[in-house]
């Protein structure tokens, strides 16, 4: 048995590692869980479903599309086959090269930012004039993009992307409320990855940001998905096992994440990973381990 990996601890997580990338959800998967990253996120579907962006929800009727903004939590639920394909793209890709910055370029600075944003539902004459660029992106679903040609016509495809938006004044401003709830939201993550040893708790996070519990713990789902409280115990628990793989006792890995009840932290995580935090270092320790030569002579049958 492998040692199972406790799920991601940070909801914002670094760049997907390229500035590009298009893929298709099956068929046979009925839906895509919350989730949230840094790049912006076009999504085509030929199925019927329901897509749903923070706290708005928008039924999928095909062919649509939607522009989901960098750092949105969303999720979606399908409710027929037909194609749904991602389209995910680092906007800075984008920002023109030059010595002063110029109007599109302080666009896409405020879009990275959260503070400006492409509309999530193109409908009408926008819509019709998107679709035939985001089929165009689409294509390039299921391979790898090779560099030359069709690098270069996927950003002559996402130029074309941004100059429709540009044209039809489709951008809008967010909120000044959205983004100083996602300032907020960032600042309450860095806190508990910087103080995780400590004994943090949602109300001590509250009382110093200067709000109530339950507006943190609404605020924190709206922009990660995910409860204050989750995301205090999967830091700590990634943590720990970082620690065991560096031969840390059990009761020493409980202290050093901010669970001094040893019996406790064991319960949280078996929860997590189905075994005890013992059991998952020595599995890990055997994964790790290479195998003996006879062993591998022999078909990894030892005599």
């Amino acid at each position: 048995m492998n040692a199972t990996p406790l799920p991601e601890a940070d909801p914002l997580p670094g760049r997907i590692g390229s500035p590009f990338c298009a893929y298709r959800t099956p068929d046979g998967e009925p839906a895509v869980r919350p989730h949230r990253h840094d790049e912006m996120e076009i999504l085509y579907t030929e199925a019927e479903g329901t897509l749903t962006v923070g706290s708005r929800e928008y039924p999928m009727h095909p062919p649509d599309l939607f522009l989901i903004n960098p750092r949105r939590v969303h999720h979606l639920e399908r409710q027929s086959p037909g194609a749904l394909v991602h389209v995910v793209f680092d906007p800075s890709i984008l920002l023109s090269a030059g010595a002063h910055p110029n109007g599109v370029n302080r666009l896409l600075e405020r879009l990275m930012k959260g503070s400006a944003a492409f509309p999530e539902h193109p409908d009408g004459a926008l819509a019709e004039k998107l679709f035939p660029v985001v089929r165009s992106l689409a294509a390039h679903a299921g391979h790898e993009i090779r560099p030359g040609a069709e690098s270069c016509e996927i950003l002559s495809d996402l130029f074309s992307l941004l100059a429709v938006c540009l044209r039809a004044d489709a951008f809008r401003e967010e909120p000044e409320d959205t983004q100083k709830g996602a300032r907020l939201v960032r600042q309450i993550m860095e806190a508990v990855r910087a103080r995780y040893t400590e004994s943090l708790s949602v109300e001590k996070l509250a009382e110093e940001a200067g709000i109530s519990p339950a507006y943190l713990h609404r605020l924190f789902r709206s922009h990660t998905g995910i409860t204050p409280a989750v995301y205090i115990k999967t830091v700590r628990l990634r943590e720990s096992c970082r620690l065991l793989e560096e031969g840390l006792s059990v009761s020493q890995v409980a202290a050093s994440v901010g669970i001094p009840d040893t019996s406790y932290f064991i319960k949280l995580f078996r929860d997590a990973t189905g075994m005890t935090p013992h059991k998952w270092a020595r599995e890990r320790q055997r994964a790790d381990t290479p195998q003996d030569k006879s062993s591998s002579d022999n078909g990894g049958i030892t005599p």
